[in-house]
């Protein structure tokens, strides 16, 4: 997989043609993007066509747009299910939110706004024919991208004249693996060490980090006793390992 370039706010607009590449080298009308921020669309649909859903996917920590979606086999080229596989179960333009996970969660779980933020006005200017407001919104969320998820809720509820729209058309959403209460210290003490090594953070920020992640941290109550008074109309499925996997 290509490393892509790119500053911290990408373009919320469509991407231009010479953004994209397919690492495999075959024919694709649906390419990967080069770069790492922004909200990209992996399947065609008209934007007069309201018979489709938006799926939206939001990454966690140490993850990113197109990495955490994909499988690498044993044989063949590597599969990113948002696009080889979903596309074929249902009609919808499926779409992957890329963000700075590390600037996100590397001070405290509290400076996640701006990035919530970011999520939907990105959405947004993704949905801006009749047709493309008219549709339902399915979130799927990843680890702490479902912290992103429910932040970007609130702000929508907090500001209803902006968001009006997607508050109108969220479905629902899939947790896989989202700590909605936080975890255990030895968990993201493990995940901070391995991704603290590639980066210039002390050891208060660590400090701080995992006091926000640790199980029942005030931040995270706060994020989720608000997100359940905006969430009552929701679908939500939660999926979670009960054997945790270690490299």
């Amino acid at each position: 997989m290509s490393r892509w370039t790119g500053a911290l706010f990408g373009r919320s607009k469509r991407a231009a043609a010479e953004d994209f590449e397919d690492p495999t080298g075959r024919p694709n009308t649906n390419p990967i993007p080069r770069e790492k921020t922004g909200l990209f669309e992996f399947t065609q649909t008209s934007r007069d066509d309201s018979e489709v859903m938006d799926i939206v996917a939001v990454h966690g920590l140490h993850g990113d747009a197109i990495d955490t979606w994909t499988c690498n086999q044993e044989t063949g080229a590597p599969k990113l299910w948002l696009r080889d596989f979903l596309p074929e179960q249902i009609s919808a333009r499926v779409m992957s939110y890329g963000y700075n996970s590390r600037a996100a969660f590397t001070t405290s779980v509290a400076g996640i706004e701006h990035f919530a933020l970011m999520l939907l006005n990105f959405l947004r200017q993704k949905r801006i024919t009749i047709q493309e407001r008219a549709r339902p919104i399915i979130f799927i969320c990843h680890s702490l991208g479902g912290i992103i998820f429910k932040k970007a809720l609130i702000i929508a509820h907090e500001d209803t004249v902006t968001h009006a729209n997607i508050l109108q058309n969220v479905r629902g959403v899939c947790f896989l693996g989202v700590p909605h209460r936080g975890s255990d210290v030895a968990f993201w003490g493990y995940l901070l060490t391995k991704i603290l090594k590639t980066t210039t953070l002390g050891t208060s920020t660590n400090s701080q980090l995992l006091a926000d992640l640790t199980k029942d941290s005030t931040t995270l109550m706060n994020i989720s006793t608000q997100f359940i008074h905006r969430s009552k109309d929701l679908l939500i499925y939660t999926f979670y390992e009960l054997d945790r996997q270690r490299e």
